[in-house]
């Protein structure tokens, strides 16, 4: 065995069944530098080959484009709140009271308690309620029409001209009972302690909503707080 570095390897592949395999190995400083693909010799040294390749890499990365530097402060925040189950969570706005609503907002606050077998977004100047789709039993108005800061006239562009009569005349009744009543339980609220809410006006007992003390600031109902 020559201690001399072996890089070129032949075989004979022509050899007889039973014949011995010739393998001739050719000493470093006799193997050709030169590289023909049909002979399946190099035709290159080495050190040129790798020094080709690594410039070739070179070239290939000097044409990628990466993005510009972003500067990142901290923990990233989410866009999107969402609760502990992953579902979005709805956006908390909150109740107006009635003084401070537009007259758009007073009307479909009023119609909360007056209409009947119809969408309240489907009441307008140019798709006015009839009396079909009032509350015009006296004993059924709620306690909103005997406050003294609402202005009822606001509903009449609202209303057909025969409703708003019927309903006037609803009003006039109501006023000469003056019994003001609990808007959930629909009893008389004289004797017991009682809420009003700042959004619809409306009067409700403590039991009733499951007060046990007179709130501190603005009070607002459950019906007004879900429409929020």
């Amino acid at each position: 065995m020559q201690d001399e570095a072996i890089l070129g390897i032949t075989c004979e592949s022509n050899v007889d069944d039973g014949a011995e395999l010739v393998v001739e190995m050719a000493p470093l400083d006799l193997i050709d530098a030169d590289y023909d693909t049909d002979t399946a010799a190099s035709t290159l040294p080495v050190e040129t080959a790798c020094d080709q390749a690594i410039a070739a890499e070179a070239a290939l990365c000097s044409t990628l484009k990466f993005p510009a530097k972003i500067n990142v402060r901290g923990r990233p925040r989410l866009t999107l709140k969402k609760s502990a189950i992953g579902l979005r969570q709805r956006a908390t706005r909150l109740c107006v009271a009635y003084g401070n609503k537009s007259v758009e907002q007073r009307i479909k606050t009023l119609l909360r308690y007056l209409v009947r077998d119809v969408r309240i977004e489907d009441v307008t100047e140019q798709n006015p309620i009839g009396p079909q789709n009032l509350l015009l039993q006296s004993c059924d108005l709620p306690s909103v029409v005997l406050n003294a800061d609402v202005v009822l006239h606001i509903l009449k562009p609202v209303m057909t001209p025969l409703a708003w009569k019927k309903f006037v005349a609803a009003v006039a009744e109501r006023k000469k009972q003056n019994t003001w009543k609990c808007a959930c339980c629909r009893k008389g609220t004289e004797d017991d302690n009682c809420v009003e809410c700042d959004s619809c006006l409306e009067w409700y007992h403590w039991g009733c909503v499951g007060m046990e003390r007179s709130p501190r600031g603005d009070w607002y109902c459950y019906t007004c707080r879900m429409d929020c």
